[in-house]
Parts: structure tokens; sequence; C-alpha cells
């Protein structure tokens, strides 16, 4: 899976997150969605990865996600920003995954 920031989005990220935590993960977040396949895809910022993880971007910053969730998302993503909205956006060419995602702290001392 090859996820390809925008530039707004590349730029807002590095902006947003100090060089100690160069690491966004992509999740599909099923807590509290009722069964597996209804979940709602968010941002982490993480300091480290997982053995499962696969990196999906790595020049700038590095955007990875879980193997096993790699089902849910098709082979080429866009993550772009919308200033107006202040949110993120993930999508492919044929959809849009989540259109206002917002990053959450998962490192313990970032105020993402």
């Amino acid at each position: 899976m090859n996820i390809n920031p925008t530039q707004e989005a590349l730029d807002r990220l590095l902006h947003m997150i100090p060089s100690e935590y160069p690491t966004i993960k992509i999740v599909y977040d099923t807590e509290g969605c009722g069964c597996a396949v209804n979940g709602v895809v968010q941002l982490w910022v993480t300091n480290s990865m997982s053995p499962e993880d696969k990196v999906g971007y790595d020049r700038e910053i590095r955007i990875v996600y879980a193997a096993r969730q790699e089902v849910f998302f098709e082979d080429q993503l866009i993550l772009g920003y919308h200033p107006t909205g202040r949110a993120f956006v993930l999508k492919s060419n044929s959809q849009i995954y989540n259109s206002s995602i917002s990053l959450i702290n998962k490192t313990g001392g970032l105020p993402a």
C-alpha cells in the first residue's frame, strides 16, 4: 500500500510534529463501532513502529499502517489537508475514507 501525502498535508504534518516523533500511523479504528468491518480512519502520532507495521511513505516523515488493516484500503492512497477545516483527508481515486481527520497523540508527550 502506497500513501502519498499532498504538499499541504506534508507541510502541516512537519509543522505539527517535532522531529523526535516522525511517525504517523494510519489506523482503521473499530473500537465502539459494532463490528470489525465498521470503523473510522484515524491518524496517530507515535514514536515507534510495531513489528506488524508496514511503511506506506518514508521521506520527510514516516507514515505506517498495520499489515492486518491493509484489507480496508486500496493500494494507492492520498493523504490531503484542508486548511479551512483544519483537518486531514484520506482518499483514493475512487473514494474518500475520512474527510475530517485530526491527529491523535499516542506518544504520551506531544501536544498534537
